[in-house]
């Protein structure tokens, strides 16, 4: 009655579903009530018998079969005395699939078939890992254990092509993983617990530059109650820009990694920030297993498994503080670098005149103002004392997130002097400032008709450097240290002070730094498979500036070539280096050739390099170290691969190479690619030549 019962059911369900063109669960995901259809996949050798009897234990390999993608997943009988599927009751036959609540029978398979290789059991087949599983299954369930019950065969089954010694060294290994896996289900401590997640910090927020933009990065460390494999990341409430990264600083919100990292661009945090972030689709290894409990009750029940991992989610919060920047204002005497006191300021943003505070200098000369959000900031002088000259030129103060900035403001006595204003030659591009702009740190030297030095004054944020008082009588300035991020200007500028209460007004201007690199790359574009493929570079620093840290980077098309030498080139500068590689295998650099000279061309051979089993070569890392202007390769460098030999037709081969370096903390970088196609080129066979 049972079985009418339910096939009328499946059929019934089977109906419903192709009316309402409803799609039905899909594995590999088991769930509660679940039918599904085991088969018979094949028969394992007959690998142990029962003790005292020459009775072989006969082994059926059943499966489910994903109707989708042909997946198998191994099922295993629980009721060894009824009739199973190849045992008596039919090929295949239906189950329905609840929830596993017997931790005995789920560490079985977590430490067996489920959670395990054969090979980490010494086993020589995964058949014999299958009926090790089995074979503990069925003894928990009959409450003796596989070394009582069972013993080596001394015959092999009827029909079986396996030779006895086979049988005998294969059926011990088996015996012994039997037992194993019997006293860990009995005696473990492990059991199947739901999937649960969660995110916590990993250390506190910092600032860090990437491609040349500053964030604020967080960063999470994602775990499970077990282990997780992978899980998605989004992210609402947080400023425009805001990126989620994986542990290697690349954008995306699929991880693979416990580690991710949340990154707001700093300029962007203008005020403060409650950002959600959701963790979705963990995927937890909790291998979960089902009781598969046959539609007839003479028939076995099973216990079988689709995925390893389960799905959990959780939400978090990220709260940012925008009042994190600062201001230290240090008001000073001009000419004895002296503090003066009792000297009063206002303070107000420049975006909405919101006034933030009057503050007066202490007997260090100094006004702290702490807890400031990122923008321009207008400083106005409001009184000083007496003796001195009131300056209520507006200062205005860039600041940045966490930045504090350290500004010192001179007050002059009231007496003739030299005003100095520095502003920029050219558009400066990184600083993002238009010509015309003042130039702040940029210091004179003041040297009188003896060539004495008198004075040396720095230009402010205004780009104004006004000297102390002097006497009547001729003086040169000359520039001895530009604003960051400008050349030095060599220039010496005469001027003469001829009357009492002079100003003497200087304009002077620099040139703006423009560090850039350039790095080009060629070869053929037409070669045959198992051709040498000659990859040739001209590498050059033509900006105007020195560069550090001058690295030239590779990256090989290693899936269809393989590195054999490098040819070094020579350079026009004096300069030791130093070449690496990296592998598919090993995330670091290592090391190919340290201290090679700029001056002399090598040849290196890395054909000889120890690679392990399908490890292979996959990027040239060349570390120049500090290089001056007009950095450049004399002779050109050579990367030779050699094309695989099973290339086809129309195969495209990109080499991709990257050339960077540092003036000061600013990156600049230039990429090129070169390609070649494969074409193999078929001779014609010559005819014999007939007739006359």
């Amino acid at each position: 009655m049972k079985y009418k019962l339910e096939k009328t059911i499946i059929f019934f369900i089977i109906l419903v579903t192709l009316i309402t063109n409803i799609v039905p669960v899909l594995a590999i995901s088991f769930n509660d009530n679940q039918i599904i259809n085991l088969q018979k996949d094949h028969e394992c050798f007959s690998l142990l018998k029962v003790q005292g009897k020459d009775m072989l234990k006969m082994v059926e390999y059943v499966v489910y079969i994903d109707p989708t993608t042909g997946e198998k997943q191994p099922a295993f009988c629980v009721e060894p005395n009824k009739e199973g599927i190849g045992t008596g009751a039919g090929e295949n036959y239906d189950v329905t699939l609840k929830l596993l609540h017997d931790e005995r029978l789920w560490r079985v398979l977590y430490k067996g078939y489920m959670g395990s290789q054969y090979t980490s059991w010494g086993l020589e087949y995964d058949d014999d890992l299958y009926y090790a599983t089995k074979t503990a299954i069925h003894c928990l369930v009959d409450g003796i254990t596989p070394k009582a019950k069972y013993e080596i065969p001394h015959r092999v089954g009827r029909g079986e092509n396996i030779s006895l010694e086979d049988v005998q060294r294969r059926g011990g290994k088996v015996l012994e993983v039997s037992q194993q896996l019997y006293d860990y289900g009995v005696n473990g401590k492990e059991d199947y617990s739901k999937p649960t997640v969660e995110a916590n910090k990993s250390g506190g927020n910092v600032l860090e530059k990437i491609d040349g933009i500053e964030y604020l990065i967080q960063s999470y460390n994602v775990t499970g109650n077990r282990g997780v494999d992978s899980y998605n990341v989004s992210a609402s409430d947080f400023p425009e820009g805001t990126k989620i990264l994986n542990n290697l600083n690349i954008e995306t919100s699929k991880m693979n990694n416990s580690e991710f990292k949340i990154a707001i661009p700093s300029k962007e945090i203008k005020s403060n920030v409650i950002g959600k972030i959701n963790i979705t689709d963990a995927k937890v290894k909790t291998y979960p297993v089902f009781y598969a409990e046959a539609y007839i009750d003479d028939y076995q029940d099973y216990i079988t498994y689709a995925d390893s991992v389960e799905s959990a989610n959780t939400t978090i919060t990220l709260d940012i503080d925008a009042y994190k920047s600062s201001i230290k204002l240090t008001k000073l005497d001009k000419e004895k670098d002296l503090p003066i006191h009792g000297v009063s300021f206002e303070a107000k943003y420049a975006d909405n005149n919101e006034l933030i505070g009057e503050f007066v200098t202490d007997e260090n000369g100094e006004i702290d103002i702490p807890r400031l959000r990122q923008g321009k900031i207008i400083l106005i002088e409001k009184s000083t004392l007496e003796e001195y000259e009131l300056d209520s030129t507006p200062i205005n103060i860039e600041l940045e997130y966490s930045q504090e900035q350290k500004i010192q403001i001179y007050n002059e006595y009231k007496k003739g002097n030299i005003k100095i204003v520095k502003t920029s030659e050219d558009r400066n591009n990184i600083l993002n400032e238009e010509k015309g702009s003042p130039i702040d740190g940029a210091k004179f030297n003041i040297y009188d008709e003896n060539n004495k030095l008198v004075e040396q004054v720095i230009t402010d944020k205004n780009g104004i450097a006004i000297s102390s008082k002097l006497k009547k009588g001729k003086y040169t300035i000359q520039e001895v240290e530009s604003g960051k991020w400008y050349i030095l200007d060599n220039k010496k500028y005469n001027v003469e002070i001829s009357e009492n209460d002079q100003t003497i007004e200087l304009n002077v201007t620099n040139k703006s730094e423009n560090p850039n690199v350039d790095i080009v790359k060629k070869c053929k574009s037409i070669i045959k498979a198992n051709e040498e493929i000659d990859y040739e570079f001209k590498i050059k620093n033509n900006g105007n500036t020195d560069l550090k840290e001058f690295t030239w980077y590779d990256i090989l098309p290693s899936d269809y070539a393989k590195i054999t030498k490098i040819s070094t080139g020579t350079y026009n500068q004096d300069i030791t280096y130093s070449i690496y590689y990296r592998t598919n295998q090993k995330n670091e650099y290592m090391v190919v050739k340290k201290d090679l000279s700029s001056t002399e061309n090598k040849y290196i051979d890395l054909s000889n390099i120890h690679l392990e089993e399908n490890e292979k070569i996959t990027e040239i890392k060349v570390s120049f170290g500090n290089v001056k202007v007009g950095f450049e390769n004399l002779e050109k460098p050579h990367i030779f691969m050699k094309a695989n030999d099973d290339l086809q037709d129309n195969t495209l081969i990109e080499n991709n190479t990257i050339l960077e370096g540092y003036d000061k903390e600013y990156k600049v970088c230039d990429e090129d690619t070169a390609s070649s196609i494969v074409y193999n080129i078929v001779e014609k066979k010559k005819l014999p030549r007939t007739g006359f």
